[in-house]
């Protein structure tokens, strides 16, 4: 209904027609200081501000209207602060009741370009609120002691004929403002003639009521009503709505210094008869402007119907129920059918219908002509003029024509469409024989898997005999393991013992305990006790194996300094570095280190990596380091040996395996001393790692956490 789907900011529009209403309130009590005022504009500022930006600017003219009550006599009422505050809300009031009123009325626009919206706006507008408040604020009046109980009715009147002038001279300025474009130069009215026109009837308005001093009779009266006929038929709204202010204002003026066609009678009286001869004129323009554009919007409808219709790519027709002769055919109708439109004149449905004679047309729309039915549809050809014929789809109804009944027939080509039929048939059919073909295969298929299937559940059955006689090898394997692991163990414990005998007995022979011994006897007595210390190593590093396989070894937790570890291990084998003239380097092994591990598997660890150390370095040192790093202790062995190929990095952790010496014979030991490492590391959930340089030596590094 209104304009205000995206306004301005609230803020700014509250501002902006609060100050605008209350400068025109304050100039029409300045230019006519009767009150109550015979052209009251703010009445009809107010009504159209409302519905163009909404009633949520009621707050702001109520405001400036409060103000304009309060100022003193002649630039407001001057009247004392509640009855002003009441005749403010009252007056602010009637524009929101009318505001109301019309948008309860679905459709109406405010730029009145339809009669619709001006019999909207004179009854919900101009009548029935003004007359509601004039009542109200004339009984305000009464009560507040302002007028007499016997002048309610004359200041009512007053009151109300003033409001109906100013909306109907104030608000369809406003209301029409988005409205301001005059049609084309091409047969109606330019700026330039609306400008003529307006002064135009300015200028007759003061020659009728301040010189002229036309008399009012006959059925019509004044020279006035013609020219805003001509204004209304030419021009439209905008046009018309600048007229009725012009006019209010002069008859009013003219009236009050007695001049013009209303001079009989009191004041009151004349001033009466020139507000009602104004407010018809401008409900005579209003309609009028508003028929002629609804009419001419009608009529533009119609025309681009026709002209859509015309063009429309399908064929369209309307032929009489008695003759059948064609009495329209659009441009489409001529194009598909090849006809002219002198032949097409004298042509009937049947004409293009081969596939009917007159009895069977007829028969066939017969039901729309007893009322049976509403519509027809049906499938058929139509022939062109060059002899060729085309599918088509017809819609065919029945519809009223100026007062008798005539066919209208809508034709769609369905060439594409039967082609598409055509193809999709061959495809469907291709595909019914694909899916046989395929169908035929899935089933060979079916029959192969079902063998396949056979077979492999043999082969099942034969894997599960596979997997159990595996099981039962596994489970010997584990007791034979475990049997193994038992007998080491014993065994290692049984050959302890008297290797332990021996290796005293030859410590107490050598130290001469138990007599001097010749140098031979010396001799031979040390390479028993050799030999020994090395049987009780193997022997020592079988069995730990054993235990570690038999999981029978298991870490004993505790906080230790592992500095401290490492440095006794390296205090222990430096007089074997010496003796083969090595070096034996550390760092990180100062500070206090402490660490949650098994001290005893660290110290046998980080002792067979130095053992094989200093087993494989003939030239050069070892470097022993200890750093901490996010969680992590890592202790690094390195020497200057000969290092280890790559093809044996992975293979020297594996039990047994020993790589060939320096010189190419075989080394001391078992080759169990990294395996018993590496588990050992974990089982302290850590790792070894190496890092190598072929013939340039080998860093061992034990990673162990620290928690």
């Amino acid at each position: 209904m209104t304009r205000n789907d995206s306004p301005p900011r609230t803020a700014v529009v509250m501002m902006v027609s609060g100050a605008v209403y209350l400068a025109v309130e304050v100039a029409s009590a300045a230019l006519m200081p009767e009150n109550p005022d015979p052209l009251w504009l703010p009445a009809g500022l107010g009504l159209a501000l409302m519905l163009l930006w909404g009633r949520r600017i009621w707050p702001s003219l109520a405001a400036a209207s409060a103000v304009f009550a309060l100022l003193p006599h002649p630039w407001g009422l001057g009247a004392s602060l509640w009855p002003g505050l009441a005749l403010s809300l009252i007056g602010v009031g009637e524009a929101a009741l009318a505001t109301t009123l019309i948008s309860r009325k679905r459709g109406f626009d405010p730029d009145l370009s339809t009669l619709f919206d001006v019999r909207i706006f004179v009854l919900w507008g101009m009548l029935i609120p003004p007359l509601m408040a004039a009542l109200a604020g004339s009984g305000l009046l009464v009560l507040s002691g302002l007028i007499e109980p016997s002048g309610f009715g004359l200041s009512a009147w007053a009151w109300y004929a003033g409001d109906v002038l100013g909306i109907a001279c104030g608000a369809p300025i406003v209301m029409t403002s988005g409205s301001w474009r005059l049609p084309s130069r091409e047969g109606r009215a330019s700026h330039a003639e609306a400008v003529l026109a307006v002064l135009g009837f300015t200028a007759l308005s003061v020659y009728i009521f301040f010189v002229g001093k036309v008399p009012i009779s006959g059925s019509f009266p004044y020279p006035v009503y013609p020219f805003v006929v001509w204004v209304a038929l030419r021009m439209g709204p905008p046009v018309v709505s600048l007229l009725t202010p012009i006019l209010a204002a002069i008859a009013v003026a003219a009236t009050r210094a007695g001049a013009g066609p209303f001079t009989d009678g009191e004041a009151f009286t004349r001033i009466g008869r020139a507000q009602t001869f104004v407010v018809i004129l401008a409900l005579t323009g209003m309609t009028l402007a508003a028929a002629v554009r609804e009419r001419a919007s009608v009529s533009a409808e119609r025309a681009w119907l026709a002209d859509v219709t015309d063009r429309s790519l399908n064929e369209i027709y309307v032929f009489d129920p008695s003759t059948l002769r064609f009495e329209y055919f659009n441009a489409g109708a001529r194009a598909n059918t090849g006809y002219t439109p002198e032949k097409i004149r004298e042509m009937t449905p049947i004409d293009i219908k081969p596939e009917f004679d007159e009895r069977s047309f007829r028969a066939l729309i017969a039901p729309l002509l007893e009322g049976s039915t509403r519509q027809l549809r049906f499938e058929t050809i139509h022939l062109r003029a060059d002899g060729t014929t085309y599918p088509v789809e017809v819609y065919l109804q029945l519809v009223d024509r100026g007062g008798r009944p005539v066919f209208v027939a809508l034709i769609n080509d369905i060439s594409q469409r039967r082609q598409t039929e055509v193809a999709l048939a061959e495809y469907r059919d291709h595909l019914e024989g694909l899916v046989d073909e395929r169908t035929e295969e899935l089933q060979q298929a079916n029959e192969e898997l079902e063998v396949s299937n056979e077979e492999l559940h043999s082969l099942y059955e034969d894997t599960a005999e596979a997997a159990e006689e595996l099981a039962r090898l596994n489970r010997e394997v584990e007791e034979a393991s475990r049997a193994k692991s038992d007998f080491l163990a014993n065994m290692s414990h049984e050959l302890r013992t008297p290797l332990n005998s021996i290796i005293g007995f030859s410590d107490i022979l050598l130290h001469g305990l138990a007599g001097p011994l010749t140098k031979e006897q010396a001799r031979q007595v040390a390479m028993i006790n050799d030999s020994g210390k090395h049987l009780l190593d193997l022997i020592n590093d079988v069995l730990d194996l054993s235990k570690i396989e038999a999981e029978r070894m298991e870490p004993v937790f505790e906080v230790c300094d592992l500095s401290a570890v490492t440095r006794q291990v390296v205090e222990s084998v430096e007089p074997q570095a010496h003796e083969k003239g090595l070096y034996l380097e550390w760092s990180g092994l100062d500070c206090q280190t402490p660490v949650l591990t098994d001290a005893t598997m660290v110290r046998q660890i980080v002792l067979n990596l130095l053992s094989n150390a200093l087993k494989f370095t003939q030239r050069g040192g070892i470097r022993v380091g200890l750093t901490l790093e996010e969680g992590w202790c890592r202790i690094s062995v390195s020497d200057t040996g000969p290092g280890i190929a790559d093809a044996d990095r992975r293979r020297i952790f594996e039990s047994f395996t020993q790589l060939p010496a320096a010189n190419g014979g075989r080394p001391d030991g078992t080759g169990l001393g990294l395996s018993i490492s590496a588990r050992l590391a974990g089982l302290l959930g850590g790792r070894i790692e190496l890092t190598n340089a072929a013939e340039r030596g080998s860093t061992f590094t034990v990673v162990l956490p620290t928690q």
